[in-house]
């Protein structure tokens, strides 16, 4: 369940908020790339702040996890980690007394004990993705995808025959797994509870998606009862919004630009278009009435944004030319 933010943001109305760390020791440095819901008028904020050791070597991603109080303005670091969210399957799952970060084939483990955060890890050397309660693990072992227990290492569950999969997806009532397999041309959904395995392959299943080149990112929409599949074609991207129980494709949304999930909230999709330089648009989308609506657009970027409550979101109107952070809150 999304924790929320109420009080403060209904005092609010339409802010900008100029984040800085309070900190003198360290420092929030980069462009907030990520923001999440928390409880007592709080966010978690990730930045990303691109480090270039030389002229002639590859750029370091300098990431920090930070939580931003709304009503005080106070930011504190939690962890600074390298090339945080560098893929696609790397998470941050928030909890009621821990945040956890996984990064694939490793678990940091962030617990409160005073002002200080402690970190634990337990390395694998296989893909794996965190259930969004922590207590479960998706893994995958050659061409089999094992659920594990994360306390225990016990094996819940598994699948087989799963070819080449790439990324893995849980819904948030872990009653389903989605992946992409078959060198990303396919979408499965294992139905937890029956064990069946749902396959759609966009050549043959979804003609209408010309000029596709690969499926990149899937999520789910708060309530479990969408897909969300991004995928990348030669004039643009596309988002295709699946049923998740009959695993059939209910709408596709294209554009010439890039389309970013950045949140969901019941079966509503909060999602960024990037058409070119000046043109950016932060659109929600309802997968049950496929009504799709525009709440912000302008020649700023959009990189975070999340529902606080059914009537506000908080977002990032990044300036490219001043590199500055606008955290703001929006009625919707």
């Amino acid at each position: 369940m999304k924790h929320k933010i109420l009080t403060a943001l209904l005092l609010l109305g339409l802010t900008t908020l100029l984040i800085g760390c309070n900190n003198a020791e360290q420092s929030c440095e980069g462009t907030i790339v990520s923001c999440s819901s928390l409880e007592q008028d709080k966010v978690l904020l990730l930045y990303n702040n691109k480090v270039y050791p030389s002229p002639n070597e590859a750029p370091i991603n300098e990431d920090t996890i930070c939580v931003y109080d709304l009503n005080s303005g106070h930011e504190e670091i939690i962890a600074k980690e390298n090339n945080i969210r560098a893929n696609a399957n790397d998470q941050i799952i928030i909890l009621p007394s821990q945040i956890l970060y996984n990064s694939e084939t490793t678990l940091w483990q962030f617990t409160e004990n005073g002002q200080k955060w402690q970190v634990s890890n337990q390395p694998s050397n296989n893909l794996r993705v965190l259930s969004p309660s922590g207590e479960k693990f998706a893994e995958r072992q050659d061409e089999n995808i094992v659920i594990i227990n994360r306390q225990s290492g016990e094996i819940l569950t598994q699948t087989s025959s799963i070819n080449q999969a790439s990324v893995m997806q849980w819904s948030y009532d872990e009653q389903h797994l989605a992946l992409i397999a078959d060198r990303n041309s396919s979408i499965i959904i294992w139905d937890l509870k029956t064990n069946d395995l749902q396959t759609l392959r966009l050549e043959q299943e979804l003609p209408n998606i010309e000029n596709w080149v690969d499926i990149i990112n899937l999520s789910y929409t708060a309530d479990s009862q969408y897909l969300l599949a991004t995928i990348l074609c030669e004039n643009g991207m596309a988002l295709l919004v699946i049923n998740t129980d009959s695993a059939a494709a209910e709408d596709l949304l294209t554009n010439a630009g890039d389309i970013s999930v950045l949140d969901t909230e019941g079966s509503k999709i909060l999602y960024s278009i990037d058409e070119n330089k000046a043109n950016h648009y932060l659109n929600i989308y309802d997968c049950q009435s496929n009504n799709v609506r525009t709440i912000d657009q302008g020649n700023f970027y959009y990189p975070a944004a999340c529902f606080t409550d059914e009537q506000h979101i908080i977002v990032n109107k990044f300036n490219p030319e001043a590199q500055e952070n606008n955290l703001t809150v929006l009625n919707i």
